[in-house]
């Protein structure tokens, strides 16, 4: 189970997640991708960039969605967490989200099922 709603993003931990980005770019069109975009999620318990990312997923440009499955979340300890959003465009653009650009990914302890929460 999982809710969004403006930057937040609230799952059950272990549960899958498919979250649609709605990319623009600078002059606010709307961001359409091409061969040889890449866009990547990454979560991290800091934002220190020594650390390595403990989640990386890419998310594929055809459908611009950002999916986890349950084996993703399902082990993540409780606590707060880190993530980003990295677009590299063929062409060196720097397209912004309009959605879903929040920072912090936290699995607080709760019962019966743990939940995590992307604010």
């Amino acid at each position: 189970m999982y809710k969004v709603s403006g930057t937040t993003i609230t799952m059950t931990r272990g549960d899958s997640l498919i979250v649609l980005l709605d990319l623009e770019n600078a002059d606010g069109t709307a961001y359409e991708p091409v061969d040889g975009d890449y866009i990547r999620f990454a979560v991290k318990k800091t934002f220190d960039d020594n650390v390595p990312p403990i989640l990386v997923k890419e998310i594929p440009t055809d459908t611009m969605k950002l999916i986890l499955d349950p084996a993703d979340t399902k082990q993540l300890a409780y606590g707060q967490y880190r993530y980003d959003i990295q677009i590299t465009t063929a062409d060196g653009r720097s397209p912004v989200i309009r959605h879903l650009i929040s920072r912090n990914f936290s699995a607080p302890r709760s019962a019966p099922n743990p939940a995590s929460v992307i604010m």
